[in-house]
């Protein structure tokens, strides 16, 4: 399932491993930490990202009180790291535990490649086996097949190996048997070449389990809260900035240029009023030969719940370069995507006041007013240079119009399967040899 080539990090670890070929792009990964408290959840996560992602302390007191999910570039492909604190074992907190499984289940969406029960060497307790059955009460039997176990505080083997601490303990024996891939072992207090060399033997065993049993798609009391936000469009309409207002910080960059800034879809994410909020920022999706690759890396970075897509135009400039943008949508994500968009018009200082809605029913624009009537989109404006203040109330103004967008269509999703997306890619690409005429434009836009 995945390619055994992995390349140079851009962020994280640098170093290559010996069998790497430069120019490969893996497959994405996400990983669910899971364990008692104090393991080393949070040190180990650290360790897969290569960064200080996570907070991680000793002490008497859990460090981790509520899931994160943080990712980075690790050798060459996207790592999801998802922390949680102590869920399942007799020590975690009841009233705490509802609220860390629903943030648990929206972080873990859309799926799964492993789950990574922590057990820290020489504490091991039986605080552990209970949190090993309580994954399984909640989860079902069918999570034991998606287990790593990764063993803490190497350093305390001491001259022992590994195999023979597992054969001392008759429950992890019974539990990994003579299976070798279930398991490894992690010093994340080691030097910056050991913990590579750990990290790199930890991911390729993630990809033993996935080829084995393939990606687990998480079915618990997900509410699907989330709202994801697919930014498109063509290059030059203020896409990153628009999402940086979004995100309320500067997670995209953005920059005045001839040239695209955006060469690959990114995403960010924020709460806001108690919603999870995940942004997805895109470059422009022309027909070329890494277009089919490019929408399932835009759609990997989705999680569970509702996706809206936000066509980002420049006040008074659609152009047909925007119609050709608009008919590259509906091509590849199917006629379904025009009912979940909507028209977010940049540089609203421009209105000097004035209201969008106004706008678009008023324009000269006779190919923008005629989508937005036919679609019934919505809209709104952004000034991505305003104040935080105003900036703030765009968003909610935005946010707004998504949620009254996925509750006009009765609560249904834009759900196109990534097969059907695929298929229609490859039909395009066919049929038109990566480009669309400008008669089939017309033609739409009469």
């Amino acid at each position: 399932m995945f390619a055994s080539c992995p390349c140079r990090s851009s962020r994280s670890w640098t170093q290559e491993s010996p069998s790497l070929e430069q120019g490969c792009t893996r497959p994405n990964l996400r990983l669910l930490l899971l364990g008692k408290q104090r393991a080393g959840k949070s040190a180990t996560g650290n360790s897969i990202l290569g960064r200080a992602a996570f907070d991680s302390g000793f002490g008497s007191q859990n460090v981790t009180v509520r899931c994160r999910r943080e990712s980075g570039a690790v050798f060459g492909r996207q790592v999801v790291v998802i922390d949680t604190p102590d869920i399942f074992s007799p020590l975690a907190c009841a009233e705490a535990k509802p609220g860390n499984m629903d943030r648990c289940m929206e972080l873990s969406a859309p799926g799964l490649h492993a789950l990574l029960l922590v057990v820290p060497i020489g504490n091991y307790t039986v605080e552990d086996e209970q949190t090993f059955q309580g994954i399984q009460e909640e989860f079902g039997e069918e999570a034991s097949r998606h287990i790593l176990i990764v063993f803490t505080r190497k350093e305390e083997l001491g001259d022992n190996s590994l195999q023979d601490y597992i054969e001392s303990k008759e429950f992890l024996k019974a539990l990994v048997g003579s299976d070798e891939g279930r398991y490894c072992v992690v010093d994340n207090k080691a030097d910056e070449g050991e913990q590579a060399a750990q990290v790199l033997q930890l991911l390729s065993k993630v990809e033993h389990l996935v080829e084995s049993h393939g990606l687990w798609h998480v079915n618990l009391r997900t509410k699907g809260r989330t709202l994801n936000i697919i930014l498109v469009g063509r290059s030059g309409t203020g896409k990153s900035a628009t999402g940086n207002t979004i995100l309320g910080r500067r997670a995209f960059l953005s920059q005045l240029r001839a040239q695209p800034v955006t060469q690959t879809c990114q995403s960010g994410r924020r709460t806001l009023d108690g919603q999870d909020v995940v942004v997805v920022d895109t470059p422009s999706f022309l027909a070329s030969s890494w277009l089919e690759e490019e929408v399932k890396h835009c759609l990997s970075l989705c999680e569970g719940g509702t996706k809206v897509f936000v066509l980002v135009l420049q006040l008074g400039c659609f152009t047909q370069e925007d119609k050709r943008a608009v008919l590259n949508l509906e091509t590849i994500f199917g006629e379904d995507v025009m009912k979940y968009m909507i028209a977010l018009f940049t540089r609203e200082e421009d209105l000097k006041g004035g209201k969008i809605e106004d706008y678009t029913e008023n324009t000269d624009n006779k190919a923008l007013k005629s989508l937005i009537k036919k679609h019934k989109w919505p809209v709104c404006a952004f000034n991505n240079r305003g104040t935080d203040q105003a900036r703030e109330v765009q968003v909610k103004d935005l946010l707004k119009k998504a949620n009254d967008l996925r509750k006009s269509h009765e609560g249904s999703e834009y759900s196109s399967t990534w097969e059907n997306i695929s298929q229609q890619i490859k039909n395009a690409q066919k049929k038109y040899s990566c480009k669309i005429s400008i008669s089939t434009l017309k033609n739409m836009f009469q």
